[in-house]
């Protein structure tokens, strides 16, 4: 399970990160608060081609999406995971909410 907080302060539930990049656009993965792993690793986006953005003229612009990856970005953090579950305002797909609250509790103790 890959877990990911956006700034609308929604958790979303992947299978793996490999999956969430696919799902997010580069031009949004800057949205991302959090990302980790079910066993509380932490990841960071790795730019493999970065976004390129442009003007046309005046305020018209364009965008295109470069392509990232995620990565391990430190040692488990079960704090930290709490703490972004914690932070959750809602956890999508809603199927994985029981899974999130249990994972909750595994990381915070008795």
């Amino acid at each position: 399970m890959f877990l990911v907080l956006e700034e609308d302060t929604c958790l979303y539930v992947y299978a793996s990160p490999g999956e969430a990049a696919a799902d997010i656009e580069a031009l949004d993965v800057d949205t991302v608060r959090g990302a980790f792993d079910d066993e509380a690793r932490p990841y960071r986006v790795e730019w493999i081609r970065p976004n390129r953005l442009g003007k046309i003229v005046g305020p018209l612009g364009w965008a295109q999406n470069g392509d990232y990856c995620f990565v391990i970005a430190g040692e488990p953090d079960p704090s930290a995971l709490a703490a972004v579950i914690r932070r959750a305002t809602a956890i999508f797909p809603v199927k994985y909410d029981a899974s999130v609250r249990e994972l909750e509790r595994r990381l915070t103790g008795p």
